[in-house]
C-alpha cells in the first residue's frame, strides 16, 4: 500500500502535535514527582489557564486526522499539508535542541537547587524556545488541515494563554536572577531572535 506525498505530510503534522501534548504530559508528572526540590516555584490563575491547551492540542489532531484519506486533494490543500510537516519538523528539531540544552525541563514555573540560567543554545536565540515550538505545532496543524477552526483557537486561546504563561515564568525568573535574568532579556527576543 502506498501512502501519498499529502497523507504523509497530514501525518507528521498530526504526530508531532500529538507527541508535544503527550510530552506536556510527561513533563508534567515529572514536575509533580520532584516539587520537594524546588527553591521556587509559581501556581496561579495563569498557569491553570493553561492546562487545557495541550489536551485540546491533542483533541483536534485526533480528530482532524481522518481528513488525511482524502482521496484527491487539490494542490491547495497538498501544498499546505507539506508546509504543515515543514513548520511542524522544523519546530520538532528545535525542540530537540532545546531539550538537550535544558535537561531539567519540566512543565510549570519552578526553579531547581543550584540552577543556573540557561542563555545559550536555542535559549541564546529566544528566550521561551519550547513556547515557539507550541506556536509553530498550532501553525502546523492550521495549515497543514487549512483549518480556520484551529488558526481562531491558536489565535484567540493558546497563543495568549501561552504568552501569558511565558510572562508569568519571566516573573519568576526576575525573582530567582535578579540583573542577569533582566540582561538576558535586553539580549534575547522573547520568541523571536533580535537582529
Amino acid at each position: 500500500m502506498q501512502i501519498s506525498l499529502y497523507k504523509m505530510a497530514l501525518l507528521v503534522v498530526a504526530g508531532i502535535a500529538l507527541v508535544r501534548s503527550f510530552s506536556v504530559l510527561l513533563f508534567t508528572v515529572r514536575t509533580l514527582l520532584r516539587r520537594r526540590d524546588f527553591v521556587a516555584a509559581k501556581l496561579g490563575p495563569v498557569e491553570y489557564s493553561a492546562i487545557p491547551e495541550p489536551i485540546l492540542l491533542a483533541l483536534l489532531a485526533i480528530f482532524l486526522f481522518p481528513a488525511s484519506s482524502l482521496e484527491s486533494p487539490s494542490l491547495l490543500q497538498q501544498i499546505g499539508a507539506i508546509l504543515g510537516a515543514i513548520l511542524a519538523l522544523g519546530g520538532g528539531l528545535f525542540s530537540l535542541w532545546t531539550l538537550r540544552s535544558l535537561p531539567s525541563m519540566g512543565s510549570g514555573h519552578y526553579v531547581l537547587p543550584d540552577q543556573k540560567l540557561v542563555d545559550n543554545g536555542p535559549y541564546g536565540l529566544v528566550r521561551h524556545p519550547i513556547y515557539l515550538f507550541a506556536f509553530l505545532v498550532w501553525l502546523a496543524l492550521a495549515v497543514g488541515y487549512a483549518s480556520l477552526v484551529i488558526l481562531a483557537v491558536f489565535v484567540v486561546y493558546s497563543m495568549p494563554i501561552l504568552v501569558l504563561y511565558a510572562r508569568e515564568e519571566e516573573k519568576l525568573m526576575l525573582e530567582q536572577f535578579g540583573l542577569e535574568y533582566r540582561e538576558y532579556q535586553k539580549r534575547v527576543g522573547m520568541f523571536f531572535p533580535r537582529l
